[in-house]
């Protein structure tokens, strides 16, 4: 039986924004979305479920005014709880309601240095978003950034990075034997098998519908709606999710086929896949690792010396990069 440990929660679809790369066509609250006592019966019942860790975003989820009660009742139940936010409707209030509910961190959306960020979301926004994350650091509320990175922002994040940085404000200084790496971190056989939506992940949506990731929203993906059916009922069913439960390497085409991680891997992220392919089993284009493989293949293939291509063999061969190695064995043969 999959075990449910973490939970994305969109609790509401209205939002005080109209960000430009918007995928979820926010604007108004929706008639269908739960009321406050559907939403603290949901609660309970991720926690009989064993749920661990969960984040509530939206639509901008403090655009709903009982956000707060429904965060409490989620710690109240023993479950981490964080918050996304674009910080419009951070103040004073804001901050009193997410320390007496126990969140766990609250995450703001930054998309660029002020112009960018402003004109990707809403004029005046960027500054209400520094100020927001300075009042949240002055409380010692836990914070992070998110940040979707696009043609108009691309050029200006190593500035970006340095602003957040002095932001976030040094907690001291370590010696060299004060840092201890995780030594799992340095281990090559992590035990990540794939993405987890829908074995250990679940999405809710604001109307109740059960989905294996909050970004895979096709109609015919949606487990059960929790008005109809208990979450834990919904959970268990062996039909729920078993597009990626019963997913596995032999299913996958293209480069994710072939790839040295794929049966720790099976292709990343789900959604990346289905939006741009339209199909689970095909390969993910976006991933860098797989654009890195295309890149050699097309350096390898440019090259007329055969010598050279030889040295890259051998090195590939040294680091045990078999599919690197592959890739030059075959465009060696080709130039024969």
């Amino acid at each position: 039986m999959n075990k449910l440990t973490t939970a994305v929660w969109e609790i509401t679809m209205g939002c005080n924004m109209r960000c430009k790369h918007c995928g979820s066509s926010c604007a108004e609250a929706l008639p269908d979305e739960l009321n406050t006592s559907e939403a603290l019966e949901v609660c309970d019942q991720l926690k009989d479920l064993g749920l661990k860790v969960i984040t509530l975003s939206g639509g901008e989820p403090t655009t709903r005014s009982d956000w707060h009660i429904i965060a409490k009742r989620l710690v109240d139940n023993g479950i981490i709880t964080s918050i996304i936010t674009n910080g419009w409707l951070i103040d004073e209030n804001f901050v009193h309601n997410a320390i007496t509910s126990g969140i766990r961190s609250v995450c703001l959306s930054i998309d660029g240095l002020e112009k960018t960020h402003d004109f990707i979301r809403r004029s005046g926004s960027f500054n209400k978003s520094i100020k927001a994350l300075k009042e949240l650091r002055k409380n010692n509320i836990s914070t992070s950034v998110i940040t979707s990175i696009n043609k108009e922002n691309i050029c200006e994040l190593e500035e970006l990075y340095q602003l957040l940085i002095v932001l976030a404000d040094c907690i001291g200084y370590y010696s060299n034997k004060d840092i201890k790496v995780n030594e799992n971190f340095l281990n090559d056989n992590w035990s990540w098998t794939g993405c987890g939506a829908g074995k250990h992940v679940i999405g809710i949506l604001h109307n109740g519908d059960i989905v294996a990731c909050t970004s895979i929203r096709d109609k015919t993906l949606v487990a059960g709606n929790i008005r109809e059916k208990s979450l834990k009922s919904i959970w268990e069913s062996p039909d729920s999710f078993k597009w990626n439960r019963n997913f596995d390497s032999s299913k996958l085409k293209g480069f994710c086929r072939e790839c040295r991680y794929t049966e720790r891997c099976l292709g990343g992220c789900s959604n990346s896949r289905y939006c741009i392919n339209g199909s689970f089993e095909s390969e993910n284009r976006y991933c860098a690792y797989n654009v890195e493989m295309k890149k050699w293949k097309k350096y390898l293939e440019s090259l007329n010396d055969i010598s050279e291509i030889d040295n890259v063999i051998e090195k590939a061969a040294a680091l045990k990069h078999q599919d690197l190695y592959k890739i030059a064995c075959e465009i060696k043969q080709s130039k024969l």
